[in-house]
């Protein structure tokens, strides 16, 4: 399947009410979706892993031909506009300019005085990127200093470095002169508001923009350019950016707009700790690196990851700091599921210090990442020659890992592995484990009942209402094909008819449960007979359950009229009774 990237587009400009059927005309939502999610064929659809909950079966479902799609784990479902909106966390008008700019659709200017606070922070931050990457021209010891580090300038200006002038009030300038304001600068993170006045976050630093998704700049991380005039000792090394509407620190990985793709295509993701280790990383060729930059691995960065792929390398700083920081990510990455390896790297080195001394021994080091359980026994081993002090090293620092393996047969593996690295019978290994899931378990219900989405409530159903949604359900589903199986005109009247003009097939129906719908539909008629006679089969059942739900009522004033010893009305519902009964005995000799 074609990505986005190589659809050979040409560009049009529309009024923005024109817009969303002229996207929907160039974009598929499985190519859409693709760049977020990992899919697999399933019959005529896409199925994948939910990128909503966290879970071992795939649940969530996308339809080329109907350009739906809906996840049964978490209830959410629709069309490629409101998966934009989920999965970038914008609004409606949000998700069109992204698909727009995708599909090579212009829509029409809007005017400035009118956009939204979004637009206006992600307008001030692309200014503020570009004036930066501006400066950086005039800095020939800030460019000397990068290509000391290995940076070349293509990589440079992909990566949209830049230089914050040694000034208060350089950036806040410039800006207020472009006809932004200053709240709107204090929002994006740029500015800092004192008694005095306003001043620039970022002074005297080399700029590295923080993108999203997308790759719209939503903040940065600025590293001190040291000057004779400016003490080491008082200044921060790195300065970044605050929280802000547009940026959350838990969600935004450095780089992972660039790295998306071949993360994607090679199923792996690797992860380094700092700007210039992603920048050379990929000017190596490995360009399925991200970088935390700063922050702690949260959960919400290895959702993202795991929607495209499995395995994760870590490839931090050989030192103390670097390994401890690989322990805090391990968990979170192995009760995800993922494949955790480990890069060994020289002692002392960062992956950006072996890049630019030889790039060959990076790749190779990439290529030989231990398994993480591998990594760290070995890493024991090499320093303990004492066997008790062995046995507590690998009791603390490798049986936690072990026990949060999801497959049996690895934890298996690895049991035996250590039991003989150790010398001790398996059986005492395995014990050690219970110990440590026993201690585990309370917090990890705990974590899972916060962070685990819920399936959505679903109302329990009368047989006739289950009925009722089956047909509404195929009847939806048809409606979104070019060629239905069925007459829908005539599948109204006849569901009119039966229901004495129940009008649940003319109702407005949400995206969400349009999604719901349809896939349940497909998945009811999956090569059973032709659909017509489903259909048929429904009605039949249908007016069964109306006829049986009349009897039920007759009887109940039957019941009252024999009370209250109403003769006449006896007559009547005794008739009526009968009437109904034989109705219900012919549908059952016709449907057998």
């Amino acid at each position: 399947m074609k990505n986005l990237c190589f659809i050979k587009i040409t560009c049009i400009r529309v009024m923005n009410g024109d817009a969303v059927e002229q996207i929907k005309s160039r974009l598929n939502i499985v190519d859409v979706v693709e760049n977020y999610v990992k899919l697999q064929k399933a019959g005529k659809n896409f199925k994948a892993l939910s990128p909503f909950a966290n879970e071992k079966t795939p649940s969530f479902f996308v339809s080329s031909e109907q350009g739906l799609y809906y996840c049964f784990s978490s209830g959410k479902g629709g069309d490629m506009f409101t998966f934009v909106q989920e999965m970038e966390g914008v609004d409606f008008a949000g998700a069109l300019k992204i698909l727009a700019d995708r599909a090579g659709v212009e829509l029409k200017p809007e005017n400035p005085k009118l956009r939204g606070e979004r637009e206006k922070l992600l307008a001030v931050l692309e200014a503020s990127t570009r004036y930066y990457e501006k400066k950086l021209r005039d800095q020939p010891k800030v460019i000397e200093y990068l290509k000391g580090r290995g940076a070349t300038g293509i990589s440079a200006k992909n990566f949209r470095i830049g230089y914050a002038l040694e000034e208060w009030r350089d950036l806040y300038d410039y800006l207020l002169s472009r006809g932004f304001d200053s709240a709107i600068m204090e929002k994006a993170g740029l500015v800092i508001r004192s008694e005095k006045g306003y001043y620039d976050r970022f002074r005297g630093r080399i700029m590295f923009p923080i993108f999203n998704s997308e790759g719209n700049p939503v903040a940065f991380s600025g590293r001190i350019f040291q000057t004779e005039d400016v003490p080491k000792d008082k200044v921060a090394k790195y300065v970044n950016s605050p929280e802000t509407p547009l940026y959350n620190k838990s969600e935004i990985l450095y780089g992972f707009d660039k790295a998306k793709k071949e993360i994607r295509n090679k199923n792996s993701c690797i992860l380094v700790e700092g700007q210039m280790d992603l920048l050379l990383a990929h000017q190596a060729g490995t360009c399925n690196t991200v970088a935390v930059s700063g922050t702690a691995l949260s959960k919400q960065h290895l959702i993202f990851i795991k929607r495209l792929a499995e395995d994760l390398i870590f490839a931090f700083d050989a030192d103390n700091a670097g390994r401890s920081a690989i322990g805090r990510g391990i968990s979170l990455a192995l009760e995800e599921g993922f494949e955790v390896r480990v890069v060994n790297l020289p002692q002392g080195k960062d992956p950006a210090d072996l890049i630019n001394e030889d790039d060959e021994k990076w790749k190779k080091a990439v290529l030989e990442a231990q398994h993480v359980i591998d990594f760290y026994l070995n890493n024991i081993s090499s320093k303990n020659d004492n066997s008790r002090v062995m046995i507590r090293a690998v009791e603390e620092d490798v049986l936690p890992y072990v026990a949060k393996l999801k497959s049996n047969i690895d934890q298996a593996y690895f049991v035996s592995r250590i039991a003989n690295k150790l010398e001790v019978a398996e059986n005492s290994i395995w014990e050690q484990l219970k110990k440590i899931n026993r201690q585990q378990e309370f917090g990890r219900q705990d974590r899972e009942s916060k962070t685990i989405s819920k399936r959505p409530e679903i109302p329990v159903l009368s047989r006739k209402d289950k009925i009722k949604e089956k047909i509404l359900g195929i009847f939806v589903w048809q409606q979104g094909l070019k060629d239905s199986e069925i007459d829908l005109e005539e599948t109204k009247k006849r569901y009119e008819k039966i229901t004495k003009n129940d009008n649940l097939l003319n109702k407005e129906i949400s995206l969400n449960e349009k999604g719901r719908l349809v896939f349940e539909a497909e998945r009811y008629c999956v090569q059973k007979q032709p659909v017509q006679k489903q259909m048929d089969d429904l009605f039949l059942n249908l007016e069964k359950e109306i006829l049986k739900e009349r009897r039920t009522e007759l009887r109940k004033i039957l019941k009252k009229a024999e009370e209250s010893e109403d003769k006449k009305q006896l007559e009547e519902v005794l008739g009526q009774l009968q009437e109904v009964g034989q109705k219900i005995e012919d549908l059952d000799n016709y449907s057998e």
